[in-house]
């Protein structure tokens, strides 16, 4: 695994990724964690948005990624869009709230019972 900076508007972050795609959707999920907060310890503000923390620690993405393995601010890097990472993160939220809810781990189990004959 290779050590990526990406770097979209605010948001700065260094990962260790296979590739710069792979990076790159990291740190749009990491900025969209945000959004998808507790709402008992992050309460939203008369608009409904989540309120901004106190020192403006909001990530916030511009319409590309770029994404190297130099430093911030340094070049050649790669330009990833963000739209369809977005994308890509909200389809695997929502494939893991699935998995939570459905899944073979959260299934209710019956109540044992020992069969007739050994009782």
């Amino acid at each position: 695994m290779a050590k990526y900076y990406v770097e979209s508007a605010t948001l700065e972050l260094v990962i260790q990724a296979d590739d710069p795609y792979q990076a790159s959707l990291w740190a749009v999920s990491r900025a969209l964690q945000q959004i998808f907060l507790d709402p008992e310890r992050n309460p939203a503000g008369d608009n409904g948005l989540p309120v901004q923390p106190a020192g403006g620690d909001f990530l916030l993405l511009d319409q590309e990624l770029r994404v190297n393995e130099f430093g911030f601010g340094h070049t050649p890097y790669s330009s990833i869009e963000t739209a369809p990472l977005v994308s890509q993160c909200g389809q695997l939220m929502s494939a893991l709230r699935r998995i939570e809810k459905e899944g073979p781990f959260h299934r209710r189990r019956q109540p044992y019972s020992l069969p007739e004959a050994d009782r």
